[in-house]
């Protein structure tokens, strides 16, 4: 997604479109007593991805060509776009851009050896679980080469060791959740730290998700649930290995909306499942309708892809 809408603090619902990959730590914080900007051509806006206050935005980055153009200050403001934050106008690329690896298979900085997760953080820096090397590779926006920020110290069951690492997410504050899978356990790895922290053993770490709030919940394929850590509160799944609304049979990958309702790919069931807070049940919002090439099914890691884009936007 290139732009989306930013509400504007002292306009009412009025809204800007604009460019949204900038660095948040480029911006600053609005004025706490009037929410104004003191530099030229900056306006205070609510801005998603970067923090809860205020933040002063350049006027140049909603000039972009994927936004409309700001209309003149007499003039009233495009209302604020629903939940998904998307411009009408916005377009995507039709050809991809290569931000971490792509010189084939190896151990070196610039490449990669299997990679199963990645995590974007709100900088835009992209950290890969570079699974076969068992180790953290975090490629910051433009780099040719990434640099190790957990494991790289061979295969082993060390703290400064991973093992077939499978997910990671990072929360705001620079510390990392691994699923450390061949070592069965997920760890903790605080930035800038040399070692992790085992915070859940014995357990088949498939996926990683974190809410709005910081939270942490895994996704367990052995036991086919998903728990919340650290109340270890199980909110999807629990009732066994069948395609049934209130279970699971090996779940894959895991996102969190907005909402804290849990979205699950149940890779057995061929299907994507949504568990709002505190429900006993699921809902199929993609699949379940066998394995199938069908538009109203999913086949294998077919869908894989799809979680994977429901992450990103």
């Amino acid at each position: 997604m290139e732009c989306g809408y930013l509400r504007l603090m002292n306009a009412g619902n009025d809204s800007i479109c604009a460019f949204l990959h900038i660095k948040c730590s480029e911006l600053v914080s609005c004025a706490n007593d009037n929410r104004a900007c003191y530099r030229p051509d900056y306006l205070c806006v609510s801005h998603p991805r970067c923090q809860t206050a205020p933040l002063c935005y350049p006027v140049d980055k909603a000039l972009q060509v994927v936004c409309p153009p700001m209309l003149p200050a007499t003039t009233t403001l495009p209302p604020v776009v629903p939940d998904d934050g998307i411009c009408e106008s916005a377009t995507w690329n039709v050809t991809g851009v290569t931000v971490a690896g792509g010189n084939g298979a190896g151990s070196e900085l610039n490449e990669l050896n299997g990679p199963l997760g990645l995590f974007v953080d709100d900088d835009a820096a992209v950290y890969v679980a570079d699974t076969w090397n068992d180790r953290i590779v975090k490629w910051v926006p433009g780099a040719s080469i990434g640099s190790v920020v957990a494991g790289g110290n061979g295969e082993g069951n060390q703290n400064n060791q991973l093992d077939h690492v499978a997910k990671v997410v990072v929360a705001k504050n620079g510390t990392m959740f691994i699923c450390d899978r061949g070592n069965s356990r997920v760890q903790r790895w605080f930035k800038n730290d040399e070692h992790g922290q085992t915070i859940i053993a014995n357990i088949s770490c498939l996926g990683l998700a974190m809410d709005n709030e910081g939270s942490l919940y895994v996704c367990d394929g052995e036991r086919q649930h998903v728990i919340k850590w650290h109340s270890n509160d199980i909110v999807a799944g629990k009732n066994g290995e069948r395609p049934e609304i209130n279970q699971l049979l090996e779940p894959v990958h895991i996102f969190v909306d907005q909402d804290k309702s849990v979205i699950v790919a149940d890779f057995q069931s061929a299907r994507v499942m949504k568990w709002p807070v505190g429900v006993k049940e699921g809902i199929v919002v993609a699949g379940g309708n066998g394995e199938g090439d069908g538009a109203n099914q999913l086949n294998g890691m077919k869908y894989s892809t799809i979680m994977l884009i429901v992450i990103l936007l």
